[in-house]
């Protein structure tokens, strides 16, 4: 009966000690400070007006396969053009404007969005690219690069946009709590992109066309600070299916 006890008694003493610690790990728990939210970015309004040039018929976003070769590239719903600027704490941040809708089918393009306060002095420049669809990302921005996959073209006029990389600088002014950009950007393409179409003398269709030469690159690296391209891998000079660029 003695042993019975003890026991009852050891695991009671259990249960209590055990419950003395819960209590205590929870007023621990309820008297920690609460986190403080990291602060709000402030922004502001940003207008800007880009193109690539005065003439009309220069190349632009958007392009027709029917038009051929004089298919001008005008700006189309949904583009978008993305500035990099530094924060105070010496990080890059990426901010995209949208086109305004009134100005898709123009040459040039209204683009608006917000971009943080801090980010920006008046009267200086930035520069202001256009990468197609894709975002530049934060990796990419602190790197000061992005690389470009020529290789899995679909050979389709449309297709060049989003294989194709433009930059141009502009000077960003604030007053009254806006942004605007003194006069207009005029966007440059970083390297050169060809579309061209093919055909067989007895009319059979071609499943797939090879393209190689001298200064022909499959890849790109641009520079986000100059603007300037580099190609990384080229076609080469010899036929060979694991380094030439092929079209479906």
């Amino acid at each position: 009966m003695k042993t019975i006890m003890k026991k009852i008694f050891f695991l009671s003493a259990i249960c209590l000690a055990t419950s003395m610690l819960i209590t205590s790990c929870s007023s621990e728990l309820t008297d920690l400070p609460e986190q403080e939210s990291a602060p709000a970015i402030e922004t502001i309004p940003i207008t800007v007006i880009a193109g690539t040039g005065e003439d009309t018929t220069a190349t632009r976003a958007l392009l027709s396969e029917e038009a051929g070769k004089t298919s001008p590239w005008k700006w189309e719903a949904n583009d978008k053009i993305q500035v990099i600027t530094t924060n105070p704490s010496g990080s890059k941040v990426v901010t995209e404007l949208k086109l305004k809708p009134s100005s898709a089918g123009k040459a040039r393009g209204e683009f608006t969005g917000n971009i943080p306060k801090n980010n920006v002095i008046s009267g200086n420049t930035y520069r202001f690219y256009y990468v197609g669809k894709r975002t530049i990302t934060p990796a990419e921005a602190q790197t000061g690069k992005i690389e470009i996959d020529l290789s899995k073209q679909s050979g389709k006029l449309a297709d060049l946009k989003e294989h194709c990389v433009l930059s141009g600088m502009g000077k960003i002014v604030v007053e009254n709590s806006k942004a605007d950009i003194e006069g207009a950007i005029t966007l440059k393409n970083s390297f050169a992109i060809a579309h061209f179409a093919m055909s067989t003398a007895d009319g059979r269709a071609m499943t797939k066309v090879g393209l190689r030469g001298a200064g022909v690159y499959s890849a790109a690296s641009v520079d986000l600070n100059t603007g300037e391209a580099v190609g990384t891998s080229e076609a080469g000079l010899d036929v060979d299916p694991d380094t030439n660029i092929f079209f479906p």
